[in-house]
C-alpha cells in the first residue's frame, strides 16, 4: 500500500489535469465560502440596523413618559406615551433569527424565509404581505454554499478522478505486467481508490476547517459536520469500487456513474417532491382570514362581541373598567380574535408543512443525498422546521405583548413607565439538533455506503476471478 500511494501521489503531480481539477474545486470551495460568509454577514448587518432603530424607539419613548406637557408637542408625546396602543405603535417592535455560523456553509431555507418580523398589532406573522419579495431566478438556481459544491459539485469531481482506475491499466496494455508481477487487480484498484479518497478528504475537510474558522463555528456542530462530510464521500467512493468492480470500459463505468448521479440528486428527489400533497388551498386561507373574518368580527353585535371576548379572556373581565367607550372595547376584542384566527390558520398550515417534511425524512432510505442534505441544514438550523418553531415563537410574543395592551385598554389604565419596561422579552428558539438525530440522519448514507462495498466485493469476485 506504501508503493501504491507514493506513485499515486508521483501520477497526481505530474497529472496536470487531475491536480488542476483539485485546484479548480478548492477555488470553487472558497468562492462558496465566501458566498455564504457574504449571505449571513448581509443579515447580520441588517439585523443590527433593525435593533439600533428599535433601541432608539425604546429610549425615545421613555423620555416621552416624562415629556415637557406645558408645549404642544410635548403633551402629545407624553399622551402617546402612556396609551397602551399608541405606545405600541411609536415602539414597534421587532425580532429577529439571528444567523448561526453554520448557516454560511448551508444556506437551506434562510433565503426564501423571513428572519425578522415587525411585531406592531396589525401585522401578523403569518400574513403573506409580511413575506418580502424574492428574485424567482435565485430561487430556482439555489444558493452556491459549501453544502452545494459537497453534494454535488463532489461527487462529479470522484467520478472524474476515479473511474478509469482499473480499465486505464487493460487499455495501456500493463496488465499483464501487474499480473506476472503477483499484483492482485483488486489490491491495486482499492489503494488507488484509498488515495484518491484521501485526496478528496483533504479537499473537502480544508474547505470546511476554512469556512468553521471563518464563521466562527462552535466545537460540536463542526465534528458533526465532519462526520456527515466524511460520510458522504465514503458514501460516493463506495458506489466507484461497486462500479470498477464489474471490470468494464471506462467509459462504461463513467457513464454508469454519471447515472447514478443523475438519479441520486435530480430524478428521485423530484419524484418524491412531486408526490407531495400541494397545500395551496390552504394559504389561500391565510390570505383571505384577515379580510373576510376581520369584517364577520367587526359586524358582529357589540354585545354579543364584548360576551364572546370576556368568556374566552376573563382576565379581562374583572379589569374592564365600565365607562370605557364600547367603540375602544369593539376594537380591542376585533384585534384580539384576528390575530388569534390569523395564527391558528398560519399554524395550522404550518403544520402540514412539517408533515410533509416528516414525510420526506421517511423516505431517506432511498434518497440518502438528501438525507446528508437535510442533515447539513438542521445542523446549522437552516430547515423549515427551524422558521416554524422561530414564526410560531414570534407570534406568541406578539401575543404576550397584547394580552398586556389589551388589559391596559379596558381597564382604562394608563401604561407607566414601569409597565413599558417590564414588557416579556422575546427568547428565539433553539435549533435543538441531538446526537440521536444525527445518528438516525446518518443510517441511510451508511447503509448504502455498506452495501456497495459488499456488492463491490462480490462483482470483484466474479468478474476479475479473485479467491
Amino acid at each position: 500500500m506504501k508503493h501504491i500511494f507514493r506513485y499515486e501521489w508521483k501520477l497526481f503531480l505530474r497529472n496536470r489535469t487531475m491536480l488542476w481539477a483539485w485546484v479548480l474545486m478548492l477555488g470553487i470551495g472558497l468562492y462558496a465560502i465566501y458566498y455564504g460568509w457574504s449571505f449571513n454577514d448581509t443579515q447580520s448587518q441588517l439585523i443590527t440596523k433593525i435593533d439600533t432603530a428599535y433601541q432608539v424607539r425604546v429610549q425615545k419613548q421613555l423620555r416621552h413618559f416624562s415629556a415637557d406637557t406645558t408645549t404642544k408637542e410635548g403633551k402629545s408625546a407624553y399622551a402617546n406615551a402612556h396609551d397602551p396602543y399608541m405606545n405600541e405603535w411609536y415602539v414597534r417592535p421587532v425580532v429577529w433569527k439571528r444567523p448561526d455560523g453554520l448557516q454560511a456553509l448551508t444556506l437551506g431555507q434562510s433565503d426564501n424565509q423571513p428572519f425578522y418580523y415587525d411585531l406592531w398589532v396589525y401585522n401578523n406573522v403569518y400574513n403573506t404581505r409580511q413575506i418580502e419579495l424574492r428574485n424567482p431566478d435565485k430561487l430556482l438556481a439555489g444558493n452556491f454554499d459549501l453544502a452545494f459544491v459537497i453534494i454535488y459539485l463532489l461527487p462529479l469531481f470522484i467520478i472524474a478522478c476515479s473511474y478509469n482506475i482499473v480499465s486505464t491499466d487493460r487499455e495501456n496494455g500493463i496488465t499483464g505486467l501487474l499480473a506476472v508481477q503477483g499484483i492482485y487487480k483488486r489490491n491495486l484498484a482499492a489503494g488507488r481508490l484509498l488515495f484518491r479518497c484521501c485526496l478528496v478528504l483533504a479537499l473537502a475537510l480544508l474547505l470546511s476547517i476554512t469556512g468553521m474558522i471563518i464563521n466562527g463555528v462552535a466545537a460540536v456542530p463542526a465534528v458533526a459536520w465532519t462526520g456527515i462530510t466524511i460520510g458522504y464521500i465514503l458514501f460516493w467512493f463506495a458506489w466507484v469500487y461497486l462500479f470498477v468492480g464489474l471490470n468494464q470500459s471506462g467509459a462504461v463505468t463513467a457513464l454508469k456513474l454519471v447515472s447514478v448521479w443523475i438519479i441520486l440528486l435530480i430524478l428521485v428527489p423530484s419524484v418524491l417532491n412531486s408526490l407531495q400533497k400541494n397545500n395551496e388551498d390552504a394559504r389561500l386561507e391565510v390570505a383571505d382570514a384577515s379580510r373576510e373574518y376581520g369584517s364577520r368580527i367587526w359586524y358582529m353585535d357589540k354585545q354579543l362581541l364584548t360576551d364572546t371576548l370576556f368568556q374566552v379572556k376573563p382576565d379581562w373581565k374583572e379589569s374592564f373598567a365600565r365607562k370605557l367607550d364600547t367603540n375602544e372595547l369593539k376594537s380591542v376584542a376585533y384585534t384580539y380574535f384576528t390575530m388569534q384566527n390569523m395564527n391558528n390558520v398560519g399554524r395550522r398550515i404550518d403544520s402540514i408543512a412539517l408533515q410533509q417534511q416528516s414525510l420526506i425524512e421517511k423516505q431517506n432510505v432511498i434518497n440518502p443525498v438528501f438525507a446528508a442534505q437535510l442533515l447539513y441544514n438542521k445542523l446549522s438550523g437552516t430547515e423549515l422546521n427551524n422558521y416554524i418553531e422561530f414564526r410560531k415563537a414570534a407570534s406568541g410574543y406578539q401575543e404576550q405583548r397584547y394580552d398586556i395592551i389589551g388589559s391596559k385598554q379596558l381597564a382604562g389604565e394608563p401604561l407607566t413607565e414601569a409597565a413599558f419596561m417590564s414588557y416579556p422579552a422575546f427568547t428565539p428558539p433553539a435549533a435543538g439538533f441531538s446526537v440521536k438525530e444525527w445518528l438516525a440522519g446518518m443510517i441511510p448514507l451508511l447503509c448504502f455506503t455498506l452495501l456497495c462495498l459488499l456488492l463491490g466485493n462480490y462483482y470483484w469476485k466474479i468478474s476479475h476471478h479473485i479467491k
